[in-house]
């Protein structure tokens, strides 16, 4: 990172506050990346970083990452990359 690069990055983690990405998923072509960093799901793509979903243990996508499956609070979520909104899947137990 240059110094020139540093006040931005500062600013878009939250002086750094934000923890340590960690659960990396690349898409198949390359345009994506879903992490989680503390306890959130995020998306990477277009160099410009997105919360997908506010809490998630853990997840897992399709193979272009367009899609993502997460557990949050014993249920089952689902949210596309496209910016729509989260959404739960019932199922019959936790």
């Amino acid at each position: 990172m240059s110094i020139e690069e540093f006040p931005r990055q500062f600013a878009r983690t939250r002086r750094f506050t934000l923890g340590a990405p960690r659960d990396f998923t690349v898409s198949a072509d390359g345009e994506r990346v879903l992490f989680l960093r503390s306890g959130q799901l995020w998306l990477y793509e277009s160099g410009t970083e997105r919360m997908l979903a506010a809490e998630a243990g853990s997840y897992a996508t399709d193979l272009q990452a367009h899609l993502a499956a997460y557990t949050a609070g014993g249920a089952l979520w689902a949210v596309a990359t496209d910016g729509s909104a989260p959404r739960r899947i019932p199922v019959a137990g936790p």
